[in-house]
């Protein structure tokens, strides 16, 4: 690796994911000032207001190019077929936002953070062939989980409590900071979310934040898993140069993983959630059983069915509340049934603008006419990003939606393959270290005029987590039994 190429790709790397994970580490206020009444609750701006996050997406965007061009550099072939569904969608995107006259301020921040994800899908897709490069990555953003877990039991067990008390004792001056009125059907719907304790991290929905505790769940599993074999061999034979030196702080990296995972999954207390990583445990079971097959014919099948199971992880969930739509109100369930309502409102979106759908951040007023009749809820989305592509972009959101599914069979078939060599280098540790530090610092100083004790004491807890468990990743990468956790977590 050329000097020059080695600078492009990890400053490329480092803008990346600096630009994914601040947004997803600190509070998020697209109205500055004015989220509640100030006159009724005055507070300074903490977090990123929009100026902020579109800086976020911009450093992704340019980490992004850089990584291209590093690829470039490096001589490697393209990835023709991604790129081109990827600028299909791209285009339709841009035309929404540029030249459409009625796009909205969220009609562009919403197609800017879409055209962000698929940049950095692509640029990752493209530069993760290198080995160094994809563990890098996959070592960051699972050390995450660390942080993402103590902010949970934050919430639960300190925040939660504070709140509801505050609540209680003046429930009047809340609800008139939102402009409610007691009684009022939104008031009724904002006392029953306020007495569920669950965590949410920097997102607001627990959805999100137990969607990604299940992918560090699995990952981590594999990480354990592959930890626990590593240390083994070690210690049958302590003068193999191959095995890994193993110290006590990295065995305690890979086992926290996991456990972060399922603090974070019983935090945030999601029923998609634990399916989601229960889906992702049985595939660790599953390629682990499809690796033992080696001879040709049997390979052969063993890879056709890895690429049945990405293709299942990316449908699965749209056939399972398909299937409960198709039950109706028998059931006393009601999460998936409203899913539901939100993609048949979506589908007829999107089947009467076909040519490039209504536009990113159009979907609530366009649900307001397309929603079934028994669906009571006023959404901004259909809770369902295939689904959300369809109907803001029609046909070109399907070629994104095909992008999604071939890196879903790339990452299904990856355990399959021949491991390529593994090197450890101080580039790799102090890259991992600057992005937790520089997360958690630039996480601070964001929220500097609310920040509280505990507060601080998480995020100080979370960059020791974040850091332990991302070096015992990155001394781990390299086994078989980690591939299969990062197949299996993308599934999940």
């Amino acid at each position: 690796m050329s000097r020059s190429e080695a600078r492009l790709r990890w400053s490329g790397l480092f803008l990346v994911l600096i630009g994914a994970i601040l947004p997803a580490s600190t509070t998020i206020s697209f109205f500055p000032h004015w989220d509640l009444d100030p006159l009724t609750f005055p507070s300074s701006n903490t977090g990123l207001g929009p100026f902020g996050l579109m800086l976020c997406h911009l450093a992704a965007l340019t980490g992004a190019a850089s990584l291209f061009i590093a690829e470039v550099l490096a001589r490697r072939p393209g990835i023709p077929v991604p790129c081109l569904l990827g600028a299909i969608g791209a285009a339709a995107t841009v035309w929404h936002v540029l030249f459409q006259p009625d796009a909205t301020p969220q009609s562009q921040y919403t197609g800017l953070a879409w055209l962000t994800g698929i940049a950095c899908t692509l640029s990752l897709v493209h530069a993760g062939r290198d080995p160094l490069t994809r563990r890098l990555t996959l070592a960051t953003l699972l050390g995450f989980i660390g942080l993402l877990a103590l902010r949970g039991g934050q919430q639960v067990y300190i925040e939660h409590a504070a709140t509801l008390g505050a609540y209680r004792a003046n429930p009047q001056a809340f609800l008139a900071a939102q402009g409610w009125t007691p009684g009022s059907s939104m008031a009724r719907a904002y006392e029953r979310r306020l007495l569920q304790p669950d965590a949410s991290g920097w997102f607001g929905l627990s959805n999100i934040y137990t969607s990604i505790a299940a992918w560090a769940t699995v990952l981590g599993a594999g990480l354990a898993v592959a930890g626990f074999i590593a240390r083994r061999d070690s210690r049958s034979s302590p003068r193999n140069d191959t095995s890994v030196v193993l110290h006590s702080w990295v065995a305690a990296g890979a086992v926290l993983a996991p456990l972060a995972g399922v603090a974070a999954l019983l935090l945030g207390l999601s029923k998609s959630g634990f399916a989601a990583a229960a889906f992702g445990l049985a595939m660790i079971a599953i390629l682990t059983w499809l690796r033992r097959f080696t001879e040709a014919r049997t390979a052969r099948r063993a890879t056709l069915f890895a690429a049945f199971l990405g293709c299942l992880a990316l449908s699965g969930p749209m056939i399972l509340i398909v299937a409960r739509g198709l039950v109706g109100e028998a059931l006393g369930e009601r999460s998936l049934l409203f899913r539901w309502f939100y993609m048949q409102a979506a589908a007829r979106i999107g089947g009467a603008n076909p040519v490039a759908g209504i536009g990113p951040g159009n979907f609530q007023d366009a649900y307001l006419v397309a929603k079934p009749p028994l669906s009571t809820e006023d959404v901004a989305s259909a809770h369902n990003l295939l689904m959300d592509w369809w109907a803001s972009l029609g046909v070109p959101g399907l070629a994104w939606i095909a992008l999604l599914l071939v890196v879903a069979v790339r990452a299904m078939l990856a355990p399959l393959a021949t491991p390529q060599p593994y090197r450890r280098t101080r580039e790799a540790r102090r890259l991992v270290a600057a992005v937790a530090s520089l997360t958690t610092i630039a996480s601070v100083l964001l929220e500097h005029g609310a920040i509280t004790p505990d507060a601080a004491a998480v995020r100080i807890l979370g960059l020791v987590l974040w850091s332990l468990i991302g070096m015992a990743a990155l001394e781990f990468a390299h086994h078989r039994f980690f591939a299969i956790g990062v197949a299996a977590a993308a599934a999940a």
